[in-house]
């Protein structure tokens, strides 16, 4: 959830993940469209296309608050 929203559910999310030795990236190459003003769903694959839990996700977010 984002502490301040956005004035619509229109915003670009750029994020990666990093798994769990910490030194191999994960894209995030599915980003679901906005739930909310507040919220985003992200999905992790890894190179071989298979969905993946990261331990830490870092993410960007753009648009108009």
């Amino acid at each position: 959830t984002f502490t301040t929203a956005f004035s619509s559910a229109n915003f670009s999310v750029v994020a990666f993940g990093i798994d769990t030795s910490g030194n191999n990236y994960q894209a995030i190459v599915s980003c679901h469209n906005a739930l909310t003003t507040t919220t985003v769903r992200l999905k992790a694959f890894n190179a071989g296309s298979t969905a993946i839990d990261p331990t830490k996700i870092c993410f960007s977010v753009f648009g108009d608050q």
